[in-house]
């Protein structure tokens, strides 16, 4: 079992992103491609098995959602957080994910997603 980071190494962990925001400045996507590696890398592997297991156990066990449904729901999540990472620039979003800027909008249109400039938290359970 690998040993909990400590202090030191989460506050390391999102050291290059609050650097990027500092000033408020357009982000540059592939800083924030390689943010978004460098902070996936620096998760600490028993703390990404351990989550792993609690989201196959909560989704599929718990609630019994089937897999389409479980892709709709992270699909969703992911479309949300990004667009709120990049401020609702959907160009930046579309380069971000390696999409097509046109499958970007059909996505935003299928899960009425509805976007302000500034940032929003996603919550699954809105809508039960």
């Amino acid at each position: 079992m690998a040993k909990k980071p400590s202090k030191v190494q989460k506050d390391k962990i999102s050291e290059s992103y609050k650097d990027a925001r500092k000033d408020q400045k357009p982000l540059n996507v592939k800083f924030a491609q390689q943010v978004f590696v460098d902070e996936i890398k620096n998760l600490d592997n028993h703390y990404g098995e351990v989550f792993f297991n609690a989201f196959i156990d909560y989704f599929f066990l718990r609630r019994r959602k089937s897999l389409r449904e479980v892709q709709d729901i992270l699909e969703k999540a992911i479309l949300i957080k990004v667009l709120s990472y990049v401020n609702g620039n959907q160009k930046d979003v579309a380069n971000f994910l390696g999409i097509k800027y046109t499958t970007l909008n059909e996505k935003i249109k299928k899960y009425n997603i509805k976007f302000s400039k500034s940032p929003i938290e996603f919550n699954y359970r809105g809508g039960e």
